[in-house]
């Protein structure tokens, strides 16, 4: 709720005594949980190097007690945020593990989550073509999963590219 509000501190304190309370009981899927959590905040507050860091604590603990679906969430969020520092390659590479994981544990929202990030980064990469491809494939997934709002973001988004590619060919 906090997020929500624009509460960044109140959330980042509430995420942080979680965290406490997570790791005394010996919860490391919460400690998991909320270690995504504050990277989230920390991201909002544009301190990236905080957010991987938090990122980076989740994913191995996620790895460590086998939870698929938090990798790929966690993987997807370190992308973004390489994405925002400009390493497009870094940020490649971990939307793409997303994906792969995303696939393996049947997970089509996370699968289309992924693609759609991937149509990102080859969108700042000036790769048109295939960012028009990655957002296509998103858009059918989340079409026949009906997950609507997702699916007016990769509609936008290929409108974006189509026109932008159009209006290239015709000068």
């Amino acid at each position: 709720m906090y997020c929500q509000q624009g509460k960044l501190e109140a959330a980042l304190q509430s995420h942080q005594q979680s965290l406490e309370i997570d790791r005394k009981i010996g919860n490391p899927l919460g400690e998991a949980d909320t270690l995504g959590n504050i990277g989230i905040v920390y991201c909002q507050q544009g301190k990236l190097e905080a957010a991987l860091e938090s990122y980076q604590q989740a994913l191995e603990i996620f790895m460590k007690i086998g939870s698929p679906f938090g990798q790929a969430q966690v993987l997807g969020n370190i992308g973004i945020v390489y994405c925002q520092q400009g390493k497009l390659e870094a940020a490649l590479q971990s939307h793409q593990d997303a994906l792969e994981i995303d696939r393996k544990i049947g997970n089509p929202l996370g699968e289309a989550a992924a693609l759609g990030n991937i149509g990102n980064v080859y969108y700042q990469q000036g790769k048109l073509d295939e960012a028009l491809r990655m957002y296509q494939q998103a858009r059918d997934i989340f079409k026949r999963i009906g997950a609507r709002i997702q699916l007016q973001i990769a509609e936008r988004n290929i409108k974006r590219i189509t026109d932008k590619l159009l209006s290239s060919k015709n000068p």
